[in-house]
């Protein structure tokens, strides 16, 4: 109530339509609970994903994964 259109895409608000406040600032990032630097939580467990393989073997093994399911890399 009380916006008058002007015409040619200006309108005139009433002195008493307020913008609504600003939304509190978000959070910063998380951190891991175990104190792990952020740049290094994708590593933390790549032991786990390598299973004492190495970077090659590795590789090798998703390559012959992929040929199995008929994608050839």
């Amino acid at each position: 109530p009380g916006v008058e259109d002007l015409g040619g895409g200006r309108f005139s608000y009433p002195p008493s339509l307020k913008p609504p406040t600003a939304p509190p600032e978000p959070p910063g990032m998380p951190t891991p609970p175990d104190g792990t630097e952020p740049d290094q939580v994708a590593l933390k467990h790549l032991d786990v994903l390598l299973d004492g393989r190495s970077l090659s073997e590795m590789e090798k093994d998703v390559r012959a994964g992929f040929l199995k399911a008929g994608v050839n890399l």
